[in-house]
């Protein structure tokens, strides 16, 4: 089917009229990192295109406050370069800020927008892992209608049979955490994630942490989260602590299958998790790992 029509969209309830519409099949743009990859493989089947860039709240950024907490909120039609170059971003959200900044090359940062990646939910970097870390929301909008869902949950979600529009990302802004954050990136391809993993807690006064969380991204498997982490503090950290929760995680990806491949992904989070977990703690522990 050849594309028609490209409507530039004026406003939010435009686009969402476009494509609500059940007598047309459209498509949103916004980068166009993702209708390019379409053409190139020939996969572009619409009669619309609708771009977004024109809408003025797509491309918002400022501070907010709902329900007595204050969010950044970013429009998701701003690049990943764009949020990355926000003048709060470095000071308020470092570890986003190393995110966006490392999430892939340069042409594919200006290319690829906030919504675009999560709508779709292809993988840049460790971004996914920071938003879900960082409790950040999704606002979602539907022709009559307005929601707003966490990452994390979005994550997990099935695909969505009401036209909506990722209209704009919510991070609070709360004191800046302590985390660690490794990765193994393909060779050939900058940003490209083999597997990565992100810990992430809140540091306590006596120089333990708390409220530890640690996520995963797989090329092939996507997100992956651990819950249920106890609070560790130095009295009693050691490292056969460490080395026993590792082991734990290894054991919840028995899900991936025995095959070698699933193995050596198994193999490769396990050890970035011991890894971070060992860089958060060096600093209290009275003898080394």
């Amino acid at each position: 089917m050849a594309v028609k029509n490209y409507l530039y969209a004026e406003t939010l309830q435009q686009a969402l009229d476009s494509i609500s519409d059940e007598e047309i099949c459209s498509q949103l743009i916004s980068g166009g990192a993702g209708v390019a990859d379409q053409i190139r493989n020939g996969y572009l089947d619409c009669d619309q295109l609708v771009d977004i860039t024109r809408i003025p709240e797509m491309k918002v950024a400022q501070v907010v406050t709902q329900n007595g907490e204050s969010y950044l909120k970013l429009g998701s039609a701003l690049t990943l370069n764009q949020a990355a170059r926000l003048e709060q971003m470095e000071t308020l959200f470092p570890l986003l800020y190393d995110v966006l900044t490392q999430s892939s090359d340069p042409a594919r940062r200006n290319a690829f927008t906030l919504g675009g990646v999560l709508a779709t939910k292809i993988p840049a970097g460790m971004l996914f892992p920071a938003l879900c870390a960082l409790d950040s929301k999704l606002v979602l909008a539907r022709k009559d209608s307005t929601s707003v869902i966490f990452v994390e949950d979005w994550m997990k979600s099935v695909l969505q049979e009401e036209a909506f529009i990722i209209t704009a990302v919510l991070v609070p802004i709360r004191p800046v955490p302590v985390w660690r954050m490794k990765d193994v990136k393909r060779r050939m391809h900058p940003g490209e994630i083999v597997a990565g993993v992100l810990v992430l807690a809140e540091a306590l006064r006596d120089g333990g942490l708390d409220n530890i969380r640690v996520y995963a991204t797989l090329d092939q498997y996507g997100l992956v989260t651990f819950e249920g982490i106890p609070s560790l503090h130095k009295q009693s950290l050691t490292k056969e602590k460490i080395d026993d929760y590792t082991t734990s995680v290894e054991t919840h990806l028995m899900r991936w299958g025995t095959d070698a491949d699933a193995a050596y992904r198994r193999k490769v989070v396990r050890t970035l998790v011991n890894r971070c977990l060992a860089e958060l703690f060096l600093p209290v522990l009275k003898e080394p790992l």
